[in-house]
């Protein structure tokens, strides 16, 4: 009788290091894709903020400020592109129409598969 009872806490501890050895090859497996992917475009440009801010040497105060300020403007700029996106979207239908009537249907429809995957592409 505690033999059966010693094989089930063995079986329950086999089933417990195994999950947690999968845990942590997974933990790992995300490590090491995030530390050698490229770095995206938005981390570059804050890393690259950070070091001017670094480099000029802000009081707490400054560097709040200086935030603020930066925020500001991000929250103009994307304000901005929603604005004129319907504009953007205008001038690329009138491009599409000319590039239609100048490209073969093989180029215009190879054309087509290459822009959306450009697009797809972008942040």
């Amino acid at each position: 009788m505690e033999s059966k009872t010693q094989n089930k806490w063995q079986i329950r501890g086999a089933v417990l290091l195994i999950f947690l050895l999968g845990f942590l090859a997974g933990a790992l497996t995300l490590t090491i894709y995030h530390s050698k992917r490229p770095p995206v475009f938005s981390e570059v440009r804050r890393e690259r903020f950070e070091r001017m801010v670094n480099q000029l040497q802000l009081t707490s105060g400054q560097r709040t400020q200086v935030n603020q300020i930066m925020n500001e403007m991000r929250q103009k700029f994307v304000d901005y592109r929603r604005q004129s996106a319907p504009r953007v979207q205008e001038i690329r239908q009138q491009t599409d129409e000319q590039l239609q009537k100048v490209l073969t249907p093989e180029q215009w429809q190879q054309w087509q598969q290459m822009t959306r995957e450009s697009r797809q592409r972008r942040p």
